[in-house]
């Protein structure tokens, strides 16, 4: 480098006032030293915490951690799709165009929609505290009929953490039949513990968010879980243990033989996926990977590693795939279906058996967070694939919703087209942030 290209600051001493670590760190940020710049701008903030363009610094030094973080996000190529999160306003008047007064892309988008889906479904875990998910309920069956004093429990995409409510809503629910059926039929079953509210559970969630996981942390203060960014980072576990996954399989795992390994670390594990009954299928999904597994694949490849599969539920995919996604073959099959892939021993299924049948659970049937939703039955880990060969398919999968109408068609309605510099502006600062971090 010549004499002419260091910059005025090298060789001179260190400054601590925020306009000129602020200037300098602008600098870096155009120079594409994006680390130096980050720590100039905490610098900055740090010299004048109160300084009038500190919040500025503040949403800089934002940005330049989701720039670092956004390869371990999108995976190795930069997206060219991104999420949006929009909060809008729309009239009821025909023709009226709508307004858009903030939006959110990317990993942010994300995140804005997660943490209000999500807080919605904990707040109504905790109203409503009987609620149970019929996963769950399966979950804490199989916990409790293995001899253990202590299992643990891993959620693949675990978000917010709403897990721990569920199950403790499963322990109240069957409490409630206990104490109801008044001959003690359901305590015979060896239930009658609660093993979550004794604190004998150990929870582990895997979210790749770093936001999600902070918040899991604030609405638990008082519950210790282990967060980790990947199933990759989590330790073996000397304790038996017992994995559900909600569609974040097809995100995490990018062949139907990772997935197989993984599953075969838990006792139990149920996942709901997206699967083809031909090979893997990978398609991007608001600028992430996603791969479709085979599930006869998946059956032989767990079988090998001595699991045993249970098909819980299943129904055909509805239309998902864009025109600029890739285009599978005619015969192309793609369902959602709720599996089950274990290893218990004939002794733990008639345990989980003689509980359903104690808590009279054999016809119970629910939907809540549950599509396709699957009775208990006695026989819920013992059920074959052979379902899906009598079944009748469409293999309809283009998804033609947001596609222009034909010429002569009639119009889109208006309210809902929306354009505005919000919109063009943010998009815009998104790319440019992305190129940067995949550039630099």
């Amino acid at each position: 480098m010549s004499d002419a290209n260091v910059p005025a600051w090298i060789g001179v001493p260190e400054v601590s006032d925020f306009l000129t670590l602020f200037q300098r760190a602008g600098t870096h940020f155009e120079s594409g030293r994006y680390g130096e710049a980050r720590e100039d701008y905490l610098r900055a903030i740090g010299a004048e915490p109160n300084h009038v363009d500190v919040f500025r610094a503040i949403l800089k030094v934002e940005l330049l951690e989701e720039m670092a973080a956004s390869p371990g996000w999108y995976g190795e190529r930069r997206p060219r799709a991104h999420a949006l999160c929009l909060l809008g306003s729309v009239s009821e008047s025909a023709g009226e165009r709508p307004h858009a007064h903030y939006a959110f892309f990317g990993k942010t988008a994300y995140d804005a929609f997660q943490t209000a889906y999500y807080l919605q479904d904990l707040f109504r875990l905790r109203r409503y505290d009987r609620l149970v998910q019929p996963t769950f309920l399966l979950l804490h069956l199989a916990m409790k009929a293995v001899a253990a004093t202590r299992v643990e429990f891993l959620e693949l995409g675990s978000t917010l953490f709403a897990a721990y409510e569920k199950f403790a809503n499963c322990e109240r629910f069957l409490d409630s039949i206990s104490a109801g059926t008044g001959d003690g039929s359901a305590r015979s079953a060896g239930h009658e513990d609660r093993a979550v509210a004794d604190g004998r559970v150990d929870f582990i969630g895997v979210e790749l968010s770093d936001w999600l996981r902070e918040v899991s942390r604030l609405v638990h203060p008082d519950v210790p879980i282990r967060l980790y960014p990947s199933h990759a980072h989590v330790p073996p576990s000397a304790l038996p243990r017992f994995s559900f996954s909600l569609g974040v399989g097809n995100y995490a795992f990018e062949t139907t033989a990772a997935l197989a390994r993984w599953l075969a670390q838990s006792r139990l594990a149920v996942l709901r996926e997206r699967f083809t009954l031909g090979r893997d299928f990978t398609w991007e999904i608001l600028g992430k990977r996603f791969t479709c597994f085979s599930l006869p694949e998946l059956a032989e490849a767990v079988a090998r590693l001595g699991r045993k599969v249970s098909l819980l539920s299943f129904g055909e995919a509805p239309p998902f795939l864009q025109p600029s996604d890739p285009v599978p073959t005619p015969d192309s099959v793609f369902l959602d279906a709720y599996v089950a892939v274990h290893d218990l021993s004939q002794e733990e299924m008639e345990r989980i058996a003689h509980s359903i049948t104690a808590y009279r659970l054999e016809t119970m049937m629910l939907t809540f967070n549950t599509n396709p939703s699957f009775r208990i039955g006695a026989d819920i880990l013992a059920r074959s694939l052979d379902a899906i060969h009598a079944a009748e398919w469409t293999r309809n999968y283009a998804d033609a919703s947001g596609q222009p109408r034909a010429a002569g068609s009639a119009p889109s309605d208006p309210c809902f087209d929306f354009t505005s510099e919000i919109l063009v502006n943010g998009l815009a600062a998104h790319v440019d942030a992305l190129m940067r971090a995949y550039e630099g």
